[in-house]
């Protein structure tokens, strides 16, 4: 029995009157955001549900109360020494509130909770590949195969209802017993038994899998499974899909570090505990008036000039708008398995992974559609066709790489194969250094290549100064005399025909 149908139960229980309104479903805006365009973001700030506002209208109405209480306070029940005092305490606080590193470690923490958040969702077991292992592998068109295969399956679905039952307020209230579990088809009395029948001080959503295991070893000794490495791969599609449902009663199991959490709340109500006081609009400090003219005896000094004097503080409350606004949004993901509008559709889930799953490993068993010759059959270049909205993107070229379209050089040279290093018997080609060939002249070569395969390549002689450059350079008249040695023999050889 699955959600919206009646059964009839001696516990007269209000859980078994099933059809009810529908639970909140996650917000979804994909669809208008499709399209970068002016104000996109714009018409996401008029909804309610899922929305800041929701979350944090009544932490700002109540700040807006007390910074109210306290500005009305000072205007009109205080003498003016004691707005003096009041003034020198509010400054205190404003410079305090400045000191606390509020952007620092609330930006981290959002971070750390967010990324803990999506690792969450991709944790959840879903059964899709599972089911198409069990489809392939378990054999049988009789009623034997078929209860096989709707079995293993149950079993998979029944593990992944069990440990959402232990992370999910809205999965236990479906299934607060496991009677209910029972009716809603997930489990048998005689597995009920079985399964309470095992005593363990800790959680046994393990238990399906292991009935499983049990179950695909049987059929392989039966032939129902033709081979250990459909067995073998049919074990290790489980395992993956028992070691998310693990991994999901972990990350519920092991929070972010208590600390971690006290240490924002601390700082960001600290913060605003500071600018309640601080940031209201008292008188100007004596030394913050600005240098005036020399003034005449009987003229009296201007006013000292501070920030103007406003009822409403608005950059204020921006700023607890976006900094207990942050703090929201960690506070609403960090456990995404509760009944928050964002919260994870664990219900839906359930519902979808068991008719899929029994979808695919019974009435599509063996149940393909005639193999036909397709569209394109004879066609080499294959080409879909496209919708008057579409027939632009037919037009653009393919991507064929980002160094396609690159301009070469149109120097020849430049497009030479040479050898990577001089072997034996091979000289090494003499190689261009532009920014040298603007001094030494546009054939030049580069100072990279050895002296003795200078030139060589192109049957040039060397140029005399940059070999007399050379010889000066090292100092040693032996090497001088080896280089002119090696500058004849080199002139000759150019020589010839």
């Amino acid at each position: 029995m699955l959600s919206g149908e009646l059964k009839d139960s001696p516990r007269g229980n209000s859980c078994d009157l099933l059809p009810q309104a529908p639970s909140t479903m996650t917000v979804s805006y994909t669809l208008k955001v499709a399209e970068a365009r002016f104000g996109g973001f714009s018409g996401l700030l008029l909804r309610w549900r899922g929305s800041i506002y929701k979350l944090l209208y009544k932490e700002f109405l109540l700040f807006g109360a007390l910074y109210a209480v306290l500005s009305i306070t000072y205007r009109l029940l205080l003498t003016q020494e004691q707005k003096h005092v009041y003034a020198q305490v509010a400054r205190y606080c404003n410079r305090s509130a400045d000191l606390i590193p509020l952007s620092f470690v609330l930006g981290f923490y959002v971070t750390l909770v967010v990324n803990r958040w999506w690792s969450q969702y991709t944790s959840i077991p879903l059964p899709d590949q599972l089911m198409c292992v069990i489809s392939a592998s378990v054999h049988g068109v009789d009623q034997r195969g078929r209860l096989l295969r709707r079995t293993l399956i149950r079993y998979a679905n029944l593990a992944s209802v069990l440990v959402l039952r232990s992370v999910s307020t809205r999965v236990l209230k479906r299934f607060p017993t496991m009677e209910h579990v029972v009716d809603a088809g997930f489990m048998s009395q005689e597995e009920r038994k079985k399964f309470e029948s095992l005593k363990s001080d800790f959680n046994k959503y393990w238990v399906p899998c292991v009935w499983f295991t049990n179950l695909a070893a049987q059929a392989r000794r039966d032939g129902r499974i033709r081979d250990d490495i459909a067995l073998c791969l049919l074990l290790e599609e489980l395992n993956k899909y028992r070691a998310k449902c693990s991994m999901l009663f972990h990350y519920d199991w092991i929070s972010i570090p208590l600390v971690y959490t006290q240490v924002v709340t601390i700082a960001v109500y600290s913060f605003f505990a500071l600018s309640l006081v601080g940031r209201q609009f008292v008188e100007p400090e004596a030394g913050a008036a600005k240098p005036q003219k020399l003034l005449k005896p009987d003229q009296e000094p201007a006013p000292a000039l501070g920030d103007p004097d406003m009822y409403v503080p608005l950059t204020t409350l921006l700023q607890f708008f976006f900094y207990a606004g942050w703090l929201k949004v960690a506070e609403q993901i960090i456990n995404p398995f509760g009944e928050d509008d964002d919260d994870f559709e664990t219900n839906q889930l359930i519902d979808r992974n068991l008719q899929v799953s029994l979808l695919s490993v019974d009435e599509m068993y063996q149940n393909l559609p005639p193999a036909e010759k397709d569209q394109y059959w004879d066609e080499d270049q294959p080409q879909p066709p496209y919708t008057v909205a579409t027939a632009a993107e037919s037009l653009r070229p393919s991507f064929l790489g980002s160094t396609f379209n690159l301009r070469m050089s149109d120097d020849p040279e430049q497009s030479l194969q040479v050898e990577a290093s001089p072997g034996p018997g091979r000289p090494a080609p003499a190689a261009q250094t532009p920014l040298l060939g603007r001094f030494l002249g546009v054939g030049a070569p580069s100072p990279a290549i050895s002296l003795r395969n200078f030139g060589r390549a192109r049957g040039t002689p060397r140029p005399p100064h940059l070999l007399r450059f050379r010889a000066e350079e090292g100092g040693d008249p032996e090497a001088a005399a080896r280089i002119e040695e090696e500058t004849a023999e080199s002139g000759d050889e150019a020589l010839e025909p």
